[in-house]
């Protein structure tokens, strides 16, 4: 997959770009479906760049009117005009899997401390989803939810994010935005709109002291909780510019310390599935799941609905 980025991009540059190329290609019968993907100012390509699509870049990009197009006060009418009238592209499941995944690595390409992340924790969240029995739409709903909960990163500064020592108050307070951010770049998406409360609350804790709201119990939702789970622990086994990985082990073993944050039942379902053990582990010693009456996380029976209804964007949020 390669990260491409057009001269004097913007969302507009962008657009009028796909549609030309669109229309090129079209002519060319060479279809872009799933070859290119227009996300703000980036376009990614899922597949290696053929020799048929990079001569048609070259061509646009030398047409010094389409450049000078780009200014123009009726750009959006251009661009429509541009669109070929029998391109359709259907938005189905696995375009929708190549979307997020574009997204994701768009997110995690702008520090080297978190490539990959976005990916590692959407496969620790479907490890999650498959020893909770979830079905398999929901379990692809849901690693396309964890693949786009980092989004809001776009909007936080390089220098923060690698920042090597501690933040300063202003620091912390600009981190602290990236999910409110995500929750307001994916309720803009219609395709991911059911996704964005999941990015806006993947760093709430149970007990209350978690960001930006500090929700507690019921308020954070199953798919949450589960994002958090797995956000938490590939951030401790990652390098970062402020600390070393742990192992997964002493991130296992750091994760239980910290009581009130997770809910017990899903963090024991993950190490288990990890072949990892905690001291606090509600897993019996026959491999079964004990219920903790002081978990507060929602039953094993109820996860699989819990997981839709309290998912969706809540009114005027």
């Amino acid at each position: 997959m390669s990260v491409l980025q057009v001269r004097g991009s913007g969302p507009r540059s962008i657009g009028a770009f796909m549609a030309k190329l669109c229309r090129r290609m079209s002519r060319a019968r060479a279809p872009l479906r799933r070859r290119v993907i227009p996300i703000g100012s980036y376009m990614i390509a899922t597949e290696p760049l053929d020799p048929a699509l990079v001569e048609h870049c070259e061509d646009i990009a030398a047409d010094p009117f389409f450049w000078s197009a780009l200014g123009a006060d009726d750009i959006e009418a251009r661009v429509l005009a541009l669109e070929p009238v029998r391109l359709v592209i259907t938005l189905d499941d696995d375009y929708l899997d190549d979307v997020a995944a574009g997204f994701a690595k768009v997110v995690d390409s702008k520090s080297p401390y978190t490539s990959g992340h976005s990916d590692r924790v959407a496969l620790f969240t479907d490890l999650i989803a498959e020893a909770m029995g979830l079905s398999a739409e929901r379990r692809r709903w849901l690693k396309r939810a964890a693949l786009l909960h980092d989004i809001g990163k776009l909007g936080v500064s390089n220098q923060v994010l690698d920042k090597p020592g501690k933040l300063d108050d202003a620091e912390w307070t600009e981190i602290k935005r990236h999910p409110v951010l995500g929750e307001t770049i994916l309720s803009r998406i219609a395709a991911f709109a059911d996704m964005a409360r999941i990015a806006a609350t993947h760093h709430e804790k149970l007990d209350g002291s978690g960001y930006p709201s500090g929700l507690t119990g019921d308020e954070i939702s199953a798919a949450a909780r589960i994002v958090a789970i797995c956000d938490v622990f590939d951030a401790l086994t990652s390098v970062r510019p402020y600390k070393q990985g742990a192992t997964p082990e002493a991130a296992a073993a750091t994760m239980a310390t910290w009581k009130g944050h997770f809910d017990q039942m899903l963090l024991d379902k993950f190490f288990k599935f990890m072949g990892l053990r905690h001291p606090d582990s509600a897993i019996g010693t026959n491999g079964s799941t004990q219920t903790s009456n002081t978990s507060l996380g929602p039953s094993h029976a109820d996860l699989d609905d819990f997981h839709f209804a309290a998912c969706t964007p809540r009114p005027g949020a």
